[in-house]
């Protein structure tokens, strides 16, 4: 993600068949650990709490996510990283960690599935219309070829595939 970006509430709509009477434009702020310095310079808070989830995600490629955060919070802790707040309320943070993490995997896995309903949906469609597009496709052959008395080729594209093709090449279908 960039600095910021403006999020617009309409965008979220699946069909835009017009321009949306009322509109919500939200100031969305990078505040991952390196961006935005000039806003983590202004809240040292802001940029604490940034240094702490970068380590988290950091440490998590390496390690088991609950022993991440245990490591990430006693790194912060020693570096005087949100010090006083880590050390009164450490396990809290750690749930509220999980949590929110084990959400975005959730919503990630429910994503993921949702994109394989759709693409095999899409599959089962276009196989459809294939198929139908494919019969009316034969159909036209058939009938040009009933209209040229020409029963014999019509039997024989029937069951061979490369005859059927040379059929369609000399009808240009």
């Amino acid at each position: 993600m960039e600095e910021e970006a403006v999020l617009r509430l309409s965008d979220a709509f699946t069909h835009k068949e017009q321009e949306p009477v009322m509109e919500l434009k939200a100031r969305v702020l990078n505040i991952n650990y390196v961006h935005n310095k000039k806003l983590m310079e202004q809240s040292r808070t802001l940029r604490d709490y940034s240094i702490l989830v970068g380590k988290v995600k950091t440490l998590s490629r390496e390690m088991e996510l609950g022993q991440a955060i245990d490591r990430a919070i006693e790194e912060c802790i020693e570096e005087n990283v949100l010090h006083d707040f880590l050390v009164r309320r450490r396990n809290e943070v750690k749930n509220s960690i999980l949590t929110e993490y084990d959400e975005e995997r959730v919503l990630a896995e429910l994503s993921r599935e949702s994109y394989e309903d759709g693409e095999k949906a899409g599959y089962v469609d276009g196989q459809k219309v294939g198929y139908t597009d494919g019969e009316k496709h034969f159909a036209r052959l058939a009938q040009a070829l009933l209209e040229a008395g020409r029963i014999e080729d019509l039997s024989r594209a029937t069951t061979d595939k490369d005859y059927r093709e040379k059929m369609y090449k000399e009808y240009d279908m």
